[in-house]
């Protein structure tokens, strides 16, 4: 009976666990995106654009809601969690996209996701 109620629960966790290493990848690939553009020099005056690859671990649905701590904007993060970046193991690429206006670069980032 034990084990009937325990196996459920185990493999939620260990979904969580795998979640949790993709949003930790995503932040990675965002820090490495902001030192890109702020160390690099761009041809455009409206954004700057870094493409990094992130390891997915998931094989469920979703990211767990972990995504709604990432530093991006709010769209960037359905999308992310639309993506099937959650559900399927690999890697993906993501672009991060900064505007600019008025000469000040925004503070969260868009990101569009391919395989």
């Amino acid at each position: 009976m034990l084990v009937a109620i325990s196996i459920p629960i185990f493999n939620s966790q260990l979904e969580k666990s795998r979640d949790a290493v993709t949003v930790a990848n995503i932040r990675a690939a965002y820090a490495q995106a902001s030192t890109d553009v702020l160390t690099g020099s761009s041809t455009s005056k409206t954004e700057y654009s870094s493409t990094q690859e992130v390891v997915s671990k998931g094989t469920q649905a979703g990211l767990s809601d972990l995504e709604k701590e990432l530093p991006i904007a709010e769209a960037s993060k359905t999308t992310l969690k639309d993506s099937g970046l959650g559900n399927t193991p690999g890697t993906y690429k993501l672009t991060f996209t900064w505007s600019v206006t008025d000469g000040k670069i925004s503070d969260t980032p868009t990101v569009s996701v391919g395989k």
